[in-house]
């Protein structure tokens, strides 16, 4: 009798676990899918929403992800996430990588190492490649020329950071995972109210990168775009969401 009420309390332990980690991913999935579709960028683009979400205590509807912003010579970059926030606009991009880091800001490359040494791989320096992206979005915000955007880099993947050398006084980070987003955003929320010259100009560009995003033949040029950037050594990549503002009525200037 003693055996088999171990057995069965056994096996309802391991029922429950088994429901609370359907419970778990059921409500991972259904925070992503209240700001994006399951099929648009990567996993670890769409696993920093729930962080950002849960940890952050930012609303779904201020989480803009995959925006195509339109430059002034008719092609697209893209952003992988960004945020506004009261002290200004988070871009977010979003890099997976293994192996030990290797960068410096003012470097054209950066170096992923692997195998302890015995393979090295450069790729384009992830922060100068997410300026190019903020370059491209400010243009479109002519009203807001004063408005912080901040540029911050967020790695995942088994990997460490061996040696990264950027001005960490101004608006730009990189942080592993999405563990750090919640100090990052708290660092954020202390600084002083972003210069905002007209709060619906930023929501309607956010929204109109995602609405981009969407359309078929931007993502395909966007995408043979990419593919000839990275071919001559300069690596970015192509992949929406509702608009809102992070606790800042839009009827605000």
């Amino acid at each position: 009798m003693p055996e088999t009420l171990i057995v069965v309390l056994l096996a309802f332990g391991i029922f429950a676990l088994i429901v609370r980690r359907i419970i778990k991913a059921k409500k991972y999935r259904e925070q992503i899918q209240s700001v994006t579709s399951m099929d648009r960028g990567t996993w670890s683009e769409r696993d920093l929403i729930p962080q950002l979400l849960n940890k952050c205590g930012i609303d779904q509807r201020a989480i803009y992800h995959d925006l195509y912003i339109r430059k002034s010579d008719g092609t697209y970059t893209q952003i992988d996430l960004a945020v506004p926030t009261p002290q200004g606009i988070i871009a977010f991009e979003v890099k997976d990588y293994s192996g030990w880091i290797f960068g410096n800001e003012n470097s054209k490359y950066w170096m992923q190492v692997l195998a302890y040494g015995k393979e090295k791989h450069q790729f384009y320096n992830p922060i100068w490649q997410n300026h190019s992206h903020i370059t491209a979005l400010r243009k479109l915000l002519p009203n807001n020329p004063d408005v912080p955007i901040f540029n911050i880099v967020v790695f995942y993947g088994n990997c460490e950071f061996k040696d990264l050398d950027y001005d960490t006084t101004g608006r730009v980070r990189v942080i592993y995972g999405g563990s750090q987003v919640k100090r990052l955003i708290n660092h954020i929320k202390t600084l002083e109210p972003g210069n905002y010259g007209n709060k619906r100009e930023v929501a309607n560009v956010l929204a109109e990168g995602v609405k981009n995003g969407r359309d078929p033949e931007i993502r395909q040029a966007q995408q043979k775009l990419a593919a000839r950037a990275k071919a001559n050594g300069r690596e970015t990549h192509t992949y929406s969401s509702g608009g809102w503002w992070f606790g800042i009525p839009l009827n605000e200037p």
